[in-house]
Order: C-alpha cells, then structure tokens, then sequence
C-alpha cells in the first residue's frame, strides 16, 4: 500500500492527475492530518483506475451494518452507466450476492431491481457475511460489497 501511495507523488510533492499518471490498478491513499496539538488522524482510501468502461457500482448506507436475524435486512444498490467514450450502449443488469450462503436463499440473485430483500430468520446469529452487487453493462461490470454482522436481538418486554 505505501509504494502505491507513493507513486501517486511526483518528486516535488504535487499529486497526480491525469489519466496517464495513474496506469491502470488498484490504488490506496492515506491522508494523514496533523492538528497544532500534535494530535494526529488518519483515514485510508482505496479505488481502481480501469482503460476500460465500466458501470458504476455502490451499496447505499455504507460498507457496514450491524443487523439482527429477527429483522428483514432491505438493501439497494446503485448504479451508473459508464459516460467513457466507446461504453456500451448497453442497458445495466444487476446481480447479488450474499457470502456465506444462507440457507433458503439461492444465489446468484440475478435481479431485475437494484434492490435485494433478505427475509427475517435468514441470516444466523454470530455469522458475518459479505453481499455483492455487481453491475453489468456489455462486457464491462463493477462490483460493491457490504458487511453484515449479525448479532443478537435486544429482548423487548411484553407489558400485559
């Protein structure tokens, strides 16, 4: 990561920024920030760069959730098509994954939405699965993944 890192500075320290700098790959950033206390922070970031025309792909509200088996787990993707000069005119279709598979839900999901609904007392207590949303538009397709932890349920008392 810290090679990548620093190859996306040139000697003088300005960043690089066009399309030739970056050869095609996976890159990953650190901005690094320092306040006059001497406090410090950090946050990593990483993305691909393609010659290709690809879709775009992402899972709305973020890379993880805490969810519990006793809820419906609704989740939805968004998609892009790719504006890139010589993109397929292709239209978009989307297909979910869910790792490990649950018992009861097949997979792929090819779905005809961008919106994938896991049914309550699916998902098992303790587990920790990874779902995928992959766009596909011609030959080209971009993939999003999501964490879900599943843990226990709070009890809810019953007043009678």
């Amino acid at each position: 990561a810290g090679a990548a890192v620093s190859a996306m500075l040139r000697a003088d320290g300005t960043l690089l920024e066009a399309s030739s700098d970056f050869p095609s790959g996976d890159y990953t950033a650190r901005l690094e920030l320092t306040n006059w206390m001497g406090g410090r922070a950090s946050a990593d970031f990483s993305f691909s760069r393609s010659d290709a025309s690809v879709p775009g792909a992402s899972i709305a509200g973020g890379r993880e959730r805490d969810v519990t088996p006793e809820r419906e787990v609704a989740l939805e993707g968004t998609a892009t098509k790719s504006a890139c000069a010589g993109a397929s005119l292709d239209g978009l279709s989307f297909r979910w994954g869910v790792e490990p598979q649950p018992a009861g839900l097949a997979s792929p999901l090819a779905s005809a939405t961008r919106e994938l609904v896991i049914p309550k007392r699916t998902l098992q207590q303790g587990v920790t699965y990874t779902v995928s949303f992959t766009v596909t538009q011609g030959a080209a397709s971009a993939t999003s993944t999501a964490t879900l932890r599943v843990g226990r349920a709070v009890p809810v008392a019953a007043l009678a």
